[in-house]
């Protein structure tokens, strides 16, 4: 009878296995304690379920953003001034014969097709895309570091990890899109608010709507489950994220430049 109460006691101390809701609910609201308990647990296919959330979460945004005239318009417009660009440029190097004639008018021929195919819109498949894309990314730089680190990590316990951090920036995207419907213009939680053009370059403006507030707060719980899940300091996680994520958000803002550097 005793050695029964014992048990009873013992079960009752030990930490049980979160449910999905509790473990959700936790990575927003107590990280630390959330990864903790879910290292003593075996839930090998985790990730499925917050994946299916962020794809609900990716499409709601998108349907969202797509419907609203002033956000797609801006968008377009921002497409067509970009594609113009090009054509302008490479106008310029076809009238100083850097480039022959014939294969400029099929460079802005094929340009010419996009401005006028331009809608703003955003495809509900290519946010799923690079969703993926990111993931096995930063999969692949977590398990690096983790080598070198010595972490104590499966490879599946780090998808599991970064698909439930990204929930953060799922609900990020649609609180964005909302914002940008309430102030008229496309936008995020950020310094992005504040430095659009003309007030900055469109490459800086770029650069820092690629990274908001949600950003930040993803590298810290993915830096903290890392840790946790794998016992290791969290400090050179959360360097080694939030430097990738900086490389990332300058390679984005990069991009704006491809006109000049291609044609200019």
């Amino acid at each position: 009878m005793e050695s029964r109460d014992y048990q009873n006691n013992q079960s009752e101390n030990q930490p049980g296995e979160l449910s999905l809701f509790d473990t959700i609910t936790g990575v927003f609201i107590s990280p630390s304690q959330t990864f903790e308990t879910l290292k003593g647990m075996n839930k090998k296919q985790l990730w499925i379920i917050p994946f299916v959330f962020i794809i609900i979460l990716g499409i709601l945004s998108t349907y969202l953003f797509n419907n609203d005239n002033e956000l797609t318009s801006e968008s377009k417009t921002m497409q067509k001034e970009y594609l113009q660009k090009m054509i302008s440029n490479i106008e310029k190097k076809e009238k100083s014969n850097e480039i022959p004639s014939e294969q400029a008018a099929k460079i802005k021929e094929d340009l010419q097709k996009n401005i006028d195919n331009a809608t703003g819109e955003t495809g509900y498949i290519g946010i799923h895309v690079a969703n993926i894309i990111y993931i096995l990314f930063l999969s692949l730089v977590i398990f690096i570091l983790m080598k070198i680190l010595k972490g104590q990590i499966t490879y599946i316990n780090i998808i599991n990890t970064i698909v439930l951090s990204m929930l953060i920036l799922a609900l990020g995207d649609l609180i964005n899109v909302a914002v940008s419907i309430l102030l008229g213009f496309n936008t995020n939680v950020g310094l992005n608010i504040f430095l659009k053009p003309p007030l900055v370059p469109l490459y800086t403006s770029v650069f820092f709507g690629a990274i908001d507030l949600f950003d930040v707060w993803f590298l810290i719980v993915l830096s903290i489950g890392v840790s946790k899940l794998a016992n290791v300091k969290i400090q050179p996680v959360v360097i080694t994220l939030f430097v990738v994520r900086i490389i990332i958000a300058l390679i984005l803002s990069f991009t704006v430049l491809i006109p000049e550097i291609m044609f200019g």
